[in-house]
């Protein structure tokens, strides 16, 4: 049988390489029959923009999968006082050293943060760190975890149109 599983492509890269590989998988599916992407593959991506880039060179996610991490904040200089109010350095129990002390001093980021991160991965792990408490990032990942979950019997069935048979001691093997 087929795993469940969640893709998370991180920056603008990340998010369009998760596109090409959901387009793939909705070809194969779509090859075999299959219209519906099963719920327990799910695709999420993660970027500082707004919205999601329009490069047509891969089909857009779907606007739920698409999730922004600006929060929005502008400018590196509005992060960093979000950051350093959250984690205060000097108190290792919140852990600033772990989390924010690695990233871009504001001074050496040019421009707004809410229009990318100049492929500058500080930039965006900054951003990530911020936005893992925010509930929109939390919520999808939940939805992604429920999904995954609770999508074995769709699964399943992908898994046998597709070819794949489980037996009884759970090892699979693709049918000729």
């Amino acid at each position: 049988m087929l795993a469940p599983v969640i893709i998370v492509g991180c920056g603008g890269s990340g998010v369009l390489s998760t596109r090409f590989i959901r387009d793939e998988v909705r070809k194969r599916l779509r090859a075999n029959g299959i219209e519906k992407m099963p719920k327990a593959w799910q695709f999420i991506g993660l970027d500082l923009l707004p919205s999601m880039t329009d490069l047509h060179l891969a089909s857009p996610l779907p606007a739920d999968d698409y999730v922004s991490l600006s929060s929005g904040l502008t400018y590196m200089h509005e992060l960093e006082k979000v950051l350093k109010s959250k984690y205060p350095v000097g108190n290792p129990a919140l852990g600033h050293e772990e989390l924010i002390g690695w990233r871009p001093v504001p001074q050496d980021v040019p421009g707004r943060i809410d229009i990318g991160a100049g492929m500058l991965r500080g930039v965006g792990r900054a951003a990530g760190t911020f936005a893992l408490n925010q509930s929109q990032i939390k919520n999808r990942f939940a939805q992604a975890l429920t999904a995954v979950q609770s999508g074995g019997a769709e699964l399943a069935t992908v898994s046998e149109r597709l070819g794949y048979v489980t037996p009884a001691g759970g090892q699979f093997h693709l049918q000729s």
